[in-house]
Protein backbone atom coordinates (compact mmCIF):
# COMPACT_ATOMS: atom_id res chain seq x y z
CA UNK A 1 0.00 0.00 0.00
CA UNK A 2 1.21 3.30 -0.69
CA UNK A 3 1.60 5.93 1.94
CA UNK A 4 -0.02 9.51 0.89
CA UNK A 5 0.58 12.78 2.11
CA UNK A 6 -1.80 15.43 1.18
CA UNK A 7 0.15 18.79 0.84
CA UNK A 8 -2.70 21.64 1.10
CA UNK A 9 -1.95 24.90 -0.60
CA UNK A 10 -4.36 28.23 -0.09
CA UNK A 11 -4.49 31.13 -2.55
CA UNK A 12 -6.00 33.75 -3.85
CA UNK A 13 -4.56 33.60 -7.05
CA UNK A 14 -6.61 31.53 -9.41
CA UNK A 15 -4.07 31.41 -11.99
CA UNK A 16 -1.46 29.42 -9.60
CA UNK A 17 -0.63 25.70 -10.33
CA UNK A 18 0.96 23.02 -8.64
CA UNK A 19 3.80 20.98 -9.82
CA UNK A 20 3.53 17.31 -10.67
CA UNK A 21 4.69 15.28 -7.51
CA UNK A 22 7.87 12.62 -7.84
CA UNK A 23 7.12 9.82 -5.36
CA UNK A 24 10.24 8.59 -3.70
CA UNK A 25 10.55 4.85 -3.28
CA UNK A 26 12.53 3.22 0.05
CA UNK A 27 13.10 -0.88 0.17
CA UNK A 28 13.87 -2.11 3.58
CA UNK A 29 15.25 -5.30 1.98
CA UNK A 30 17.34 -7.18 5.02
CA UNK A 31 13.72 -7.83 7.12
CA UNK A 32 11.68 -9.11 4.35
CA UNK A 33 14.24 -11.44 2.08
CA UNK A 34 14.00 -14.17 5.18
CA UNK A 35 10.22 -14.38 4.77
CA UNK A 36 10.88 -14.30 1.33
CA UNK A 37 13.64 -16.94 0.74
CA UNK A 38 10.86 -19.09 3.18
CA UNK A 39 7.96 -18.58 1.01
CA UNK A 40 10.26 -19.24 -2.52
CA UNK A 41 11.57 -22.21 -1.09
CA UNK A 42 7.72 -23.13 0.12
CA UNK A 43 6.37 -22.69 -3.62
CA UNK A 44 9.43 -24.71 -4.93
CA UNK A 45 8.52 -27.41 -3.00
CA UNK A 46 4.77 -27.89 -3.44
CA UNK A 47 5.35 -27.27 -7.30
CA UNK A 48 7.82 -30.18 -6.95
CA UNK A 49 5.22 -32.48 -5.34
CA UNK A 50 2.21 -31.69 -7.78
CA UNK A 51 5.29 -32.44 -10.36
CA UNK A 52 5.77 -35.67 -9.34
CA UNK A 53 2.35 -37.05 -8.90
CA UNK A 54 1.47 -35.95 -12.86
CA UNK A 55 4.66 -38.07 -13.60
CA UNK A 56 2.97 -40.78 -11.62
CA UNK A 57 -0.18 -40.55 -13.67
CA UNK A 58 2.27 -40.84 -17.20
CA UNK A 59 2.46 -37.07 -17.18
CA UNK A 60 5.67 -35.28 -18.05
CA UNK A 61 7.77 -34.27 -14.98
CA UNK A 62 10.20 -31.70 -16.24
CA UNK A 63 7.42 -30.32 -18.23
CA UNK A 64 4.88 -30.10 -15.78
CA UNK A 65 7.31 -28.72 -12.62
CA UNK A 66 7.99 -25.74 -15.07
CA UNK A 67 4.66 -24.91 -15.73
CA UNK A 68 3.92 -25.19 -12.11
CA UNK A 69 6.72 -23.17 -10.99
CA UNK A 70 5.73 -20.03 -12.81
CA UNK A 71 2.16 -20.43 -11.49
CA UNK A 72 3.77 -20.54 -7.80
CA UNK A 73 6.01 -18.17 -8.40
CA UNK A 74 3.53 -15.40 -9.53
CA UNK A 75 1.75 -14.29 -6.32
CA UNK A 76 5.16 -14.56 -4.65
CA UNK A 77 6.41 -11.70 -7.23
CA UNK A 78 2.97 -9.82 -6.52
CA UNK A 79 3.74 -10.56 -2.83
CA UNK A 80 7.16 -8.94 -2.69
CA UNK A 81 6.77 -6.05 -4.61
CA UNK A 82 4.13 -5.07 -2.29
CA UNK A 83 6.18 -5.85 0.54
CA UNK A 84 9.53 -4.41 -0.61
CA UNK A 85 8.51 -1.83 -3.03
CA UNK A 86 4.95 -0.37 -2.50
CA UNK A 87 4.45 0.09 1.06
CA UNK A 88 7.55 2.19 0.82
CA UNK A 89 6.20 4.49 -1.17
CA UNK A 90 5.29 8.32 0.14
CA UNK A 91 3.41 10.11 -2.53
CA UNK A 92 2.80 14.09 -1.76
CA UNK A 93 -0.69 14.74 -3.03
CA UNK A 94 -1.02 18.39 -3.34
CA UNK A 95 -4.91 20.10 -3.41
CA UNK A 96 -5.36 23.52 -3.93
CA UNK A 97 -8.25 25.67 -2.45
CA UNK A 98 -8.52 28.84 -4.37
CA UNK A 99 -11.48 31.05 -2.70
CA UNK A 100 -11.13 34.74 -3.30
CA UNK A 101 -13.21 34.55 0.53
CA UNK A 102 -9.73 33.81 1.77
CA UNK A 103 -8.25 36.56 4.05
CA UNK A 104 -5.07 37.73 2.58
CA UNK A 105 -2.58 36.20 5.71
CA UNK A 106 -4.01 32.60 4.22
CA UNK A 107 -2.37 33.00 0.18
CA UNK A 108 -0.14 30.40 0.00
CA UNK A 109 -0.22 28.58 3.63
CA UNK A 110 0.53 25.49 3.31
CA UNK A 111 -0.82 22.35 5.36
CA UNK A 112 0.45 19.16 4.51
CA UNK A 113 -1.87 15.93 6.20
CA UNK A 114 -0.68 13.00 7.01
CA UNK A 115 -2.50 9.70 8.99
CA UNK A 116 -2.74 5.75 9.82
CA UNK A 117 0.55 5.27 10.54
CA UNK A 118 -0.02 2.28 12.09
CA UNK A 119 3.87 2.58 13.80
CA UNK A 120 3.92 -1.63 14.07
CA UNK A 121 3.78 -1.77 10.57
CA UNK A 122 7.64 0.91 10.99
CA UNK A 123 9.15 -1.78 13.19
CA UNK A 124 12.76 -2.58 12.01
CA UNK A 125 12.51 0.17 9.60
CA UNK A 126 13.30 2.85 11.10
CA UNK A 127 15.33 4.03 7.47
CA UNK A 128 11.78 4.27 6.08
CA UNK A 129 10.29 6.73 8.39
CA UNK A 130 13.35 8.97 8.56
CA UNK A 131 12.73 9.40 5.00
CA UNK A 132 9.02 10.12 5.17
CA UNK A 133 9.85 12.99 8.15
CA UNK A 134 12.56 14.40 5.47
CA UNK A 135 9.91 14.08 2.64
CA UNK A 136 7.09 15.74 4.90
CA UNK A 137 9.51 18.22 5.76
CA UNK A 138 10.75 19.56 2.48
CA UNK A 139 7.28 21.06 1.67
CA UNK A 140 8.28 23.65 3.90
CA UNK A 141 4.71 23.92 5.83
CA UNK A 142 3.15 26.54 7.50
CA UNK A 143 0.90 23.39 9.80
CA UNK A 144 1.32 19.45 9.93
CA UNK A 145 -1.87 17.85 10.70
CA UNK A 146 -2.29 13.91 11.81
CA UNK A 147 -5.64 12.63 11.73
CA UNK A 148 -5.13 9.60 14.24
CA UNK A 149 -4.05 6.00 13.86
CA UNK A 150 -0.52 6.67 14.68
CA UNK A 151 0.00 3.34 16.31
CA UNK A 152 -1.99 -0.20 16.10
CA UNK A 153 -1.83 -2.03 19.43
CA UNK A 154 0.23 -0.59 22.14
CA UNK A 155 2.07 3.09 22.39
CA UNK A 156 5.15 0.62 22.66
CA UNK A 157 5.23 0.62 18.93
CA UNK A 158 7.00 4.41 18.78
CA UNK A 159 10.07 2.49 20.95
CA UNK A 160 13.03 1.76 18.80
CA UNK A 161 13.84 5.55 18.30
CA UNK A 162 10.43 5.61 16.15
CA UNK A 163 9.49 8.70 18.87
CA UNK A 164 12.25 10.51 18.55
CA UNK A 165 12.56 10.67 14.25
CA UNK A 166 8.69 11.71 14.85
CA UNK A 167 9.55 14.13 16.86
CA UNK A 168 11.43 15.87 14.11
CA UNK A 169 8.16 17.23 12.22
CA UNK A 170 8.79 20.68 11.50
CA UNK A 171 6.04 23.69 10.67
CA UNK A 172 6.02 27.06 11.23
CA UNK A 173 2.42 26.87 13.24
CA UNK A 174 3.34 23.54 14.81
CA UNK A 175 2.32 20.53 14.42
CA UNK A 176 -1.50 19.02 15.92
CA UNK A 177 -3.12 15.52 16.13
CA UNK A 178 -6.07 14.10 16.91
CA UNK A 179 -6.93 10.18 18.17
CA UNK A 180 -7.84 7.46 15.60
CA UNK A 181 -9.58 4.55 17.26
CA UNK A 182 -6.49 2.66 17.10
CA UNK A 183 -5.10 4.95 19.23
CA UNK A 184 -7.60 4.09 22.38
CA UNK A 185 -5.86 0.75 22.85
CA UNK A 186 -9.02 -1.22 21.90
CA UNK A 187 -7.13 -3.87 19.64
CA UNK A 188 -4.68 -5.33 21.96
CA UNK A 189 -5.12 -7.83 25.08
CA UNK A 190 -4.96 -5.78 28.08
CA UNK A 191 -5.05 -7.19 31.60
CA UNK A 192 -7.71 -4.42 32.64
CA UNK A 193 -9.49 -1.61 31.67
CA UNK A 194 -7.07 0.35 33.84
CA UNK A 195 -3.85 -0.67 32.20
CA UNK A 196 -6.01 -0.43 28.77
CA UNK A 197 -7.00 3.28 30.05
CA UNK A 198 -3.07 3.46 31.11
CA UNK A 199 -1.69 2.66 27.93
CA UNK A 200 -3.74 5.69 26.45
CA UNK A 201 -2.72 8.26 28.57
CA UNK A 202 1.11 7.10 28.07
CA UNK A 203 0.24 7.38 23.97
CA UNK A 204 -0.89 10.67 25.09
CA UNK A 205 2.05 11.85 26.85
CA UNK A 206 4.09 10.14 24.10
CA UNK A 207 2.66 12.17 21.95
CA UNK A 208 2.92 15.64 23.83
CA UNK A 209 6.25 14.93 24.05
CA UNK A 210 7.02 14.73 20.71
CA UNK A 211 6.45 18.57 20.66
CA UNK A 212 2.75 17.59 18.59
CA UNK A 213 -0.16 19.57 20.12
CA UNK A 214 -2.91 16.86 20.99
CA UNK A 215 -6.38 18.16 20.52
CA UNK A 216 -9.73 16.43 21.87
CA UNK A 217 -13.13 17.31 21.91
CA UNK A 218 -11.36 20.64 21.82
CA UNK A 219 -10.67 23.08 18.75
CA UNK A 220 -7.49 26.17 18.33
CA UNK A 221 -7.92 29.51 16.89
CA UNK A 222 -4.53 30.80 15.20
CA UNK A 223 -4.03 34.69 15.10
CA UNK A 224 -4.46 36.73 11.50
CA UNK A 225 -8.29 34.42 11.07
CA UNK A 226 -6.62 31.34 10.91
CA UNK A 227 -9.15 28.89 12.39
CA UNK A 228 -8.27 25.47 13.05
Amino acid sequence: MERFFLKIIFSTDKTRKIPTPIPTVNMSIVSNLISLGSATVGMVLIALIVAAVVKMFGGAFKKSFKRLLWLALLPLLLWSYGTLVERNIFRVVPIEIVSSNLPQSFNGYRIVHISDLHLASFEGRNRALIRAVNKINEQNPDLILFTGDLITISPRELGGGLQEILSGLRAKDGVYAILGNHDFCTYGKWESKIAQADALEELKLRIRNMGWKLLSNSNVIQSEAKNL
